[in-house]
Order: C-alpha cells, then sequence, then structure tokens
C-alpha cells in the first residue's frame, strides 16, 4: 500500500510539473511575437526634399595619444596623433570633408555618459568656427544619436513608453545641441537635424515618444527638427512577459527614414534617403558575432555604389562611413589609402547635385 501511495504521489508530482510548463509555455505563445500582419509601409516624409544633400557619419571617439579607441583598426588616420581633444585634428577633418563635397558632418554621439562625446563636440564646434573665420565652408555638424550608448543604461532609462523615460529620450538630444550653436546646426528645410541610427537595444518607443521630442525641441531650440529614424525604429516596441515585441499595428512617423548597412551591403535605398559605402571589415574584431567582410575592389565597389545612388534619384545621400576605422568602411583620409576615397567622392557627388 506504501508503494501504490508513493507511485500516486510522483505521478501527481509529475502531471502538476506538465501542467505548470503547460502553462508557462502558454504564456511565452501568448505574449511571443505577433507575426507580421499585411501592413502599411511607413510614409518616407511629410514632403519631398527639393534639396539635394550629402551627410557621413564622423566618429570623433579617438584619442591614438593615450591609446583610447585604437585597438583592433583596420585602417588608421592620417594623423597619428587624432584625438577629440585637438581642434585641429577636427579642422583637419572638417576640411577633408568640404574637399569630398559633403554637406553635414553626422556627430556619432553616444550622451554624456561617455567622457569624449561632450569634449570632442566643443572642439568640433571651435574647429569649425576658426575653419568660417578663416573663409572656409566645412560641413555644419549633426547628431547622430548612438543608440548601442542606451546598451549599458538600466532598463527604465531605455523605456520611452513613460514620462520618465521620454525625458531622459529628449534630454540626450537636448544635450547635443545646447553644444552646437544654430549658426553650426546643419538643417534640411531649416530643420535641425536628428538622425537615429538603429533601435538593436530593444527601446520601448511609440509615437508618443517621438511626438516629445518634436513639442520639446521646439519649445527649447525655437524650431522644429527634422528626424531621420533607422528603419527598424519603423513599428512601436512595447513591453511583454519576456523582453519586447514590435507592434506592427503601431507604425511611427518621422520627416523620413533610412536602412543601415550600406558599408557592407553597398547600397541600401530605403525611405527617403541613398546610404552607400566603400567596403567592410569586422574580421578582426573579438566577440563580433556575424563577422563580415566586403572587398574595396580598390575603390570599383565604392563607385559602383555611388552609380546606384544617383540612379535613385533620391535628395539624400548618407556615406557609411567617414572614418569607422574599426570597421573599415572609412573613406576619410587614411594611412592606407590616402584621399583616394575623398576623390572618389567628390567625383560622384558633384554628379549626384547635377542629377
Amino acid at each position: 500500500m506504501l508503494k501504490s501511495f508513493f507511485k500516486k504521489l510522483v505521478r501527481d508530482r509529475i502531471f502538476r510539473i506538465f501542467l505548470i510548463l503547460l502553462l508557462v509555455f502558454s504564456l511565452i505563445k501568448t505574449f511571443s511575437d505577433n507575426p507580421k500582419p499585411e501592413y502599411p509601409k511607413p510614409p518616407i516624409a511629410a514632403d519631398q526634399i527639393n534639396e539635394k544633400h550629402v551627410l557621413s557619419y564622423f566618429f570623433y571617439w579617438y584619442d591614438l595619444p593615450k591609446g583610447y579607441h585604437d585597438d583592433y583598426l583596420v585602417d588608421h588616420p592620417i594623423d597619428k596623433n587624432a584625438s577629440y581633444e585637438n581642434p585641429d585634428w577636427f579642422k583637419n577633418e572638417l576640411l577633408d570633408m568640404e574637399e569630398a563635397g559633403i554637406d553635414t558632418a553626422l556627430a556619432v554621439y553616444w550622451t554624456k555618459n561617455e567622457s569624449f562625446s561632450q569634449v570632442g563636440l566643443k572642439n568640433m564646434v571651435k574647429a569649425r568656427e576658426i575653419l568660417i573665420s578663416e573663409g572656409k565652408s566645412p560641413p555644419k555638424i549633426a547628431l547622430f544619436l548612438d543608440t548601442n550608448a542606451f546598451g549599458k543604461l538600466p532598463k527604465n532609462k531605455r523605456n520611452f513608453l513613460t514620462d520618465n523615460g521620454r525625458q531622459h529620450f529628449f534630454s540626450y538630444i537636448e544635450d547635443f545641441y545646447n553644444e552646437v550653436p544654430s549658426e553650426h546646426r546643419a538643417t534640411i528645410e531649416g530643420k535641425p537635424i536628428i538622425w537615429l541610427f538603429g533601435n538593436y537595444q530593444e527601446l520601448l518607443v511609440d509615437q508618443t515618444a517621438i511626438d516629445f521630442v518634436y513639442s520639446n525641441f521646439e519649445k527649447k531650440f525655437r524650431v522644429r527638427p527634422y528626424i531621420v529614424r533607422e528603419s527598424t525604429w519603423n513599428y512601436a516596441r512595447k513591453m511583454k512577459l519576456f523582453g519586447s515585441y514590435v507592434d506592427y499595428q503601431m507604425p511611427i512617423k518621422t520627416d523620413n527614414y533610412y536602412g543601415w548597412g550600406g558599408a557592407f551591403l553597398g547600397t541600401v535605398d530605403v525611405g527617403g534617403v541613398v546610404v552607400v559605402g566603400p567596403g567592410y571589415d569586422t574580421r578582426h574584431i573579438p566577440d563580433r558575432l556575424n563577422e563580415k567582410f566586403v572587398e574595396r575592389e580598390d575603390g570599383s565597389f565604392y563607385e559602383k555604389n555611388l552609380k546606384k545612388a544617383i540612379k535613385t534619384n533620391k535628395s539624400l545621400l548618407a556615406v557609411e562611413t567617414w572614418n569607422e576605422f574599426h570597421e573599415g568602411s572609412d573613406i576619410a583620409h587614411s594611412q592606407e589609402y590616402g584621399k583616394k576615397y575623398i576623390e572618389i567622392t567628390k567625383k560622384y557627388v558633384d554628379q549626384f547635385r547635377k542629377k
């Protein structure tokens, strides 16, 4: 009888465990990402853009004399003392960008939480002031908000669905433009540019967060911004029991959007922006899950992509990147290539403007 009792007890426990597991799997299924339904494409832009505009991503986190961000470089700056602490380095880079025909330096910003962000930005503005006084016409400066910086933040600061979270989101943008006087701000149709990197950190967001940025930016700076989102911001991201999910029933609208990946895909024609790149190499970077290598082909890969970009008849052209030397996607003056890619850029940018 005792043996029978224990058998029944074991069976009951197994049955209860089975029920619990069934409930857990049911909840996971309930709260998991919904399959993509048929949904409308997000709008490209509120209005067609009349002006031709060329932008490139300026990574200013380097301080080679102190060994900051000098590890795992594929390519190397021509200036062996490149540093965000040195206005002269910024002067030379901005002059080279002007030579390449680039209108806007998308300053890759990691918020105040990174030491280089504010110091480097101030020196970039200082460098531009000096160049203007010398009669030069360097590119203006715009915010490229690198959302990788948010990966270090606590979850409550990555939830832009709350009042507190929305305020944190806006504060990063406000901190940047507090350092960039209006005469140095790059604009599209008179509006300062906010360029968002991909939502790869599962930031919880919907249209209310974007609208919060629009309204508060206008209150603070007396002008409405021009927001360009990466395509991973096209739909709201909401919280679920385990993590988050994309709500494809809730599109997000901004002035424009684009797709990241021009450096390794060659050409990305998404939204109202066409993105191009010269090649890519992350084979040597530790802990990269998806190593990629795209051969530059002595510049012909880049030229081919620029030709494709011109044929799209888009008004916005983004070059990925100006100087991301870790990933080998740079077109800046380098020890490896000299000014070869600056010259290629200038040649096709001139054609882009005439199209």
